[in-house]
């Protein structure tokens, strides 16, 4: 009959091999997830010029993802968008809900498409342009107490002021009527979700584990 024997120097080495294989697997499975994640990215940047959300194409170049991240046998990465708009984007904006959307942004928009001509892409509410914008809020407001109400001021309206009106003026179309949203995150999480597994088990094949 055969017997083996093992003592404490070889458990320890076994115990010791486990561990290492076992940590090696883990990291395999963690470059793994990396890749899922940045094919993930890829995915969502395809549907973001499927439906057309591009303009400057900053929503599609400010995609991202975290280091992947380890609590115990748990492994995690999260894949986001750090612009504003990207939630608008996926979620749209219900009538009359929340806050207007930021005038900034429509100020690039709007120039690019011609609807506007004075105001750099740039710009900001300070600067040199900090008392255009104070006074088209000014007009603004003024204009929204007379509507329909009175003659109208046969004046001409500064050019950038006029342009900063008409900023103001998308912004609140859009804080009327609202913006269906577009969910290119949530049609690719979808579609990865339903093969997430098998997804992430062929990448770690194809490093080693």
């Amino acid at each position: 009959m055969a017997r083996f024997r093992f003592d404490g120097d070889s458990i320890r080495k076994v115990q010791a091999n486990i561990k290492a294989e076992g940590e090696r697997k883990v990291r395999i499975y963690a470059l793994a997830l990396a890749a899922w994640a940045d094919e993930s990215i890829a995915d969502i940047q395809a549907e973001i010029g499927e439906i057309g959300a591009i303009d400057q194409g900053l929503l599609h170049a400010a995609m991202a993802r975290t280091a992947v991240k380890r609590s115990g046998v748990i492994l995690r990465v999260t894949v986001f968008n750090p612009l504003e708009y990207a939630a608008i984007v996926e979620l749209g904006l219900r009538p009359k809900q929340g806050l207007p959307p930021p005038l900034l942004p429509l100020v690039g928009w709007a120039g690019r498409k011609g609807i506007i001509t004075t105001l750099p892409r740039n710009i900001s509410f300070d600067g040199a342009f900090a008392k255009q914008w104070a006074a088209s809020y000014v007009i603004w407001k003024n204009l929204k107490k007379r509507s329909g109400k009175g003659k109208k001021s046969d004046k001409p309206l500064d050019p950038v002021i006029r342009d900063m009106l008409i900023i103001r003026a998308i912004a609140a179309k859009i804080f009327e009527k609202g913006i269906k949203g577009r969910h290119p995150f949530a049609k690719t999480w979808d579609r990865k979700a339903a093969t997430f597994t098998a997804d992430v088990a062929a990448f770690a094949r194809m490093m080693g584990a």
